[in-house]
């Protein structure tokens, strides 16, 4: 069976894309999974072993202080393409990438790649308060709006750690570039990210964005701090 017609064969349950919408709100154990599901535990590890052995899901273990260690589940950082004929965008982006270092020199393309970013930073923000009607962006706007609805909407399985009246730490459990991340982390994490966060931060005004973990440079997850300036 070819690998479009295994995804469309397992996807075909509604039960799976349920548990898949789960986990892209973050890691989650059997318990949790059947809570929020519904669904019964058998038929959860039934569905979890359909996902795993396709690649969408990945498992981890936490050593907890008592007993045997618990077992999460997440959605995997591997992306499996369903479209026929497959079109591997990775590699062409690769090759502009190339070209752009190429002809224009490094430092020439990352100038480049910033301008891009904060711009892309800048609209998205422009974005959502068109469409919210936000007149001045708080703290559980940026976590309802931005982290909550759109960050899980574009599949990067965000998770809020921490929150207070003018700070909020969030990681993001999947990285929409990571293949091109993991080979060029120099341009697409350190430059472009950090651009796009930068058009953020201006957009939505008194905010600072830092980012402190990175999956393009090895960390499991990226993490990032969000803080508004005290009136």
């Amino acid at each position: 069976m070819s690998v479009g017609a295994e995804v469309s064969k397992v996807l075909s349950s509604s039960s799976r894309w349920k548990i898949l919408e789960i986990l892209a709100k973050g890691p989650k154990d059997i318990k949790a999974i059947v809570k929020e599901t519904g669904i019964q535990p058998t038929a959860v590890r039934y569905h979890i072993q359909s996902l795993h052995r396709l690649g969408l899901v990945e498992t981890y273990e936490e050593k907890g202080t008592i007993g045997r260690p618990r077992i999460y589940y997440k959605l995997s950082k591997k992306q499996i393409s369903v479209g026929f004929p497959a079109r591997n965008y990775i590699l062409l982006a690769t090759l502009l990438i190339e070209a752009i270092k190429q002809n224009l020199g490094t430092e020439e393309a990352k100038k480049l790649i910033h301008i891009a970013g904060v711009k892309k930073g800048k609209e998205l923000v422009e974005e959502l308060t068109s469409k919210y009607n936000i007149t001045k962006w708080k703290p559980h706007d940026f976590k309802s709006i931005y982290i909550e609805d759109y960050l899980t909407q574009i599949g990067v399985q965000p998770e809020v750690v921490k929150m207070s009246s003018d700070r909020i730490v969030f990681r993001e459990h999947s990285c929409q570039f990571l293949e091109l991340a993991t080979k060029y982390p120099d341009l697409v994490c350190d430059v472009l990210d950090t651009a796009i966060h930068s058009g953020i931060s201006e957009a939505l005004k008194d905010v600072k964005i830092t980012k402190t973990k990175c999956m393009g440079h090895g960390d499991e997850f990226c993490e990032y701090t969000v803080s508004w300036k005290k009136s």
